[in-house]
């Protein structure tokens, strides 16, 4: 259920650029940025794909606590 909300709360930002063929599928590890969502939980986000601009992340990260329903996990 956890998952579903997450990936519900997600798809808007993920969609961005999700036609794009993968670029590094397979091949050595890109670079990746990382957000610290709580305690225990990160995002990963690789630099060269649109998901990682400073505003996608932040999404994606108010997008996991939303899902998760833990007042304690936002702001």
């Amino acid at each position: 259920m956890l998952e579903r909300r997450v990936a519900t709360a997600l798809a808007p930002a993920l969609s961005v650029g999700a036609d794009v063929a993968v670029k590094q599928d397979g091949d050595a590890p890109g670079e990746w940025r990382r957000m610290t969502v709580a305690d225990g939980i990160e995002l990963h986000v690789r630099r060269d794909v649109g998901a990682s601009r400073d505003d996608a992340l932040v999404a994606m990260r108010e997008a996991v606590r939303a899902a998760l329903g833990r007042a304690e996990l936002r702001g």
